[in-house]
């Protein structure tokens, strides 16, 4: 009996034990179900001990356990690393694009900044040459001088009478007249291309040549003192600068040709130049200048790279659609359109709304053939005639 008892002790102080083990190996690590099948066979298979006790089972290997738990702590820490890789990435990838965006905002910005600058000096600019304009006029003098002009005197009638009465200017057809009694065409063998009547009590006289129109000159000279005769000036050739910002004043369009314009006006002398603005961006300039425009063909004018093109000095009347003058010395009451020729404008024509082939109305008036365009268009025989005789007039070299 004692001996029974003390073999009882000792296989609950080995069941004891091996509890303690087990709670220790729980606390280091939770097992995986593969370790707990192989645990679960090892302590299947334990052998039998004498008088049919089992003997205590075998110790667990912490150093297994150990390892296990160090694998699930390095996959944890890659997992940790690799999350953390890609959150810095995205950042990053957030932080460039808020910087391209940034960069983007801000050359924008400059740029309106630096628009907005040009235009506030340009208006200083304007307002300094106005301010200048007004100075030199010197307006209070001048109006001065006019209140002491009107002033009105009292003149008795001797005094008005003893004044020379003055003489009654000449009409146009008057001066024809008196040229017509100097001058016998017929007689001088004299071709007189065309007479055409001017402002200001002025005729101008086409000729064949240079002979003919010196011979008509030598005669008015001898034959008549109240006939004055000059040889009008050639005109200065046209260019036109097309879209140029509005912002760019007349003068300012002046300094880019010369300071922004190397590649056209090199080596070229502005002080026998001339270069004025006919009509915002019509400008008239001397051959030599006109000559290195359109070989160029295109100028810079400020901010802007425009292309440049040649003008035809002719001119066209609003208001009647012909060649040589404007609507202010046009005769005609009514305005004519440029698609049929009648008595409307071209927002009101009934044949252009038909979709009808227009009907120019200066080849109509002239009898020609082709008259299936508008009265602008460039294919225009009429037009091309006067464009003619309006460069004849421009001296071009």
């Amino acid at each position: 009996m004692p001996r029974q008892t003390e073999g009882t002790s000792v296989a609950l102080e080995a069941v004891g034990g091996f509890a303690r083990r087990v709670s220790l190996k729980d606390e280091i690590c939770r097992p995986s179900p593969s370790a707990s099948t192989t645990l679960g066979r090892q302590y299947s298979r334990r052998p039998q001990g004498r008088e049919g006790s089992q003997t205590p089972e075998p110790a667990v290997n912490r150093a297994a356990c150990i390892a296990e738990l160090a694998l699930h702590l390095e996959e944890s820490r890659s997992r940790h690393i690799l999350e953390v890789e890609r959150e810095k990435t995205k950042r990053a990838r957030d932080i460039e694009e808020a910087e391209r965006r940034l960069q983007k905002a801000t050359e924008h910005h400059l740029d309106r900044c630096l628009r907005v600058e040009t235009a506030v000096a340009n208006m200083a600019a304007d307002i300094k040459r106005t301010q200048d304009a007004i100075d030199r006029m010197d307006i209070p003098n001048k109006l001065e001088g006019l209140r002491k002009a009107l002033e009105v005197r009292p003149t008795t009638y001797a005094a008005a009478a003893a004044k020379p009465k003055l003489q009654m200017a000449a009409k146009p057809d008057q001066v024809v007249k008196a040229i017509r009694e100097v001058v016998d065409a017929r007689e001088k063998g004299v071709g007189v291309d065309r007479v055409r009547k001017t402002r200001n009590q002025k005729v101008v006289l086409t000729c064949a040549s240079d002979d003919a129109i010196k011979r008509i000159e030598t005669r008015i000279k001898i034959k008549s003192k109240d006939l004055q005769v000059s040889k009008p000036e050639p005109s200065l050739p046209l260019v036109i600068i097309r879209d140029v910002l509005k912002v760019n004043s007349d003068q300012q369009i002046i300094e880019s040709l010369k300071r922004q314009n190397g590649h056209a006006t090199e080596g070229l002398d502005w002080g026998k130049v001339e270069a004025r603005v006919e009509c915002h961006p019509v400008l008239e300039v001397s051959p030599a200048l006109y000559t290195r425009l359109i070989k160029a063909g295109f100028v810079y004018v400020g901010l802007q790279r425009r292309p440049v093109w040649d003008q035809s000095p002719l001119v066209q009347c609003s208001r009647c659609l012909g060649f040589g003058h404007s609507k202010k010395y046009c005769r005609e009451q009514n305005d004519k359109c440029a698609h049929c020729g009648s008595d409307h404008t071209g927002p009101l024509c009934p044949g252009r709304k038909a979709a009808q082939s227009p009907k120019c109305i200066n080849c109509t008036r002239a009898c020609c053939e082709d008259v299936a365009h508008s009265a602008f268009s460039q294919e225009c025989g009429v037009r091309a005639k006067w464009d003619a005789i309006a460069r004849t007039k421009v001296a071009y070299c």
